[in-house]
């Protein structure tokens, strides 16, 4: 199954430098005309997001990012008991 083109060439070498375009229909050929699926790309000064394979990369993503802040949050209990300040801690803690 392929898609209609919703942006064609002239349409993104009309976009700002550093616009970003990403098109979720890449893997059936695309709706931009200058997409090349499976692959980040640069048209112009615009970048394409063309991977074929974009929704499971999110959950790592996700995973990632939800990690690191755990991280920090432990971190930060780590620093507070050490200084002594467990009551502003839980204050804190039981707004959230």
């Amino acid at each position: 199954m392929t898609y209609n083109l919703l942006f064609l060439q002239q349409m993104v070498e009309s976009m700002k430098p550093g616009s970003v375009v990403v098109d979720l229909a890449a893997e059936a050929g695309g709706n931009i005309e200058t997409i090349k699926p499976g692959e980040l790309s640069v048209h112009k000064d615009v970048i394409h997001i063309g991977y074929t394979d974009l929704p499971s990369q999110l959950p790592t993503q996700s995973s990632t990012l939800y990690a690191n802040n755990l991280s920090k949050l432990l971190l930060s209990f780590g620093a507070c008991i050490h200084l002594g300040c467990i009551d502003e801690l839980l204050t804190i803690l039981k707004i959230l």
